[in-house]
């Protein structure tokens, strides 16, 4: 009989309660992570893989519960074949209701992630991405609590930061 992991987090003011399947080693890590880190040398934002292969960053300073979970069944996680999900989701903090956006290339996600997890504690930086619609969205990535999008390439993520870092 093959287990099945989940993890899911729950943020002030949002409703929602955001499951996610994993692999038993991303479980356990983000279980070390939430438990054993060095927030001066990690930063906040805390990223991951579920089986489906989408990419999710928590800013852990909001995280206000993560369960992790195996095989309980007590959360509908979503089904890794489901291809109804948006490319992009934000979830900020003060909004109720996270940001959907379709159409995102898989830079433009890897964009905010890694402007996300950059963000200095004290800087209040924005973020700026183009929607299906052609639309600017501009989003302060110190207040994003959780980011979930397609997957994109960890080297684009990486490149990203150090464009910033240059600048």
């Amino acid at each position: 009989m093959e287990i099945r992991y989940y993890l899911t987090f729950e943020f002030t003011g949002v409703a929602d309660k955001f499951v996610y399947t994993v692999a038993e080693g991303v479980k356990n890590g983000i279980r070390e992570e939430l438990l054993g880190r060095n927030w001066e040398v990690h930063g906040t934002v805390i990223e991951f893989e579920d089986v489906s292969g989408r990419k999710i960053a928590v800013n852990a300073r909001y995280i206000r519960r993560c369960q992790g979970l195996f095989d309980a069944g007590i959360y509908p996680a979503r089904d890794e074949r489901d291809n109804s999900q948006p490319d992009m989701m934000i979830v900020v903090e003060g909004m109720s209701k996270p940001l959907s956006y379709n159409d995102i290339e898989p830079d433009e996600a890897a964009l905010v992630a890694s402007v996300m997890a950059g963000v200095e504690s004290d800087v209040c930086n924005f973020v700026s991405f183009t929607d299906e619609d052609g639309e600017d969205n501009l989003i302060p990535a110190d207040k994003i609590m959780l980011l979930e999008s397609i997957h994109y390439d960890d080297d684009f993520a990486e490149e990203a930061d150090e464009d910033k870092d240059d600048k």
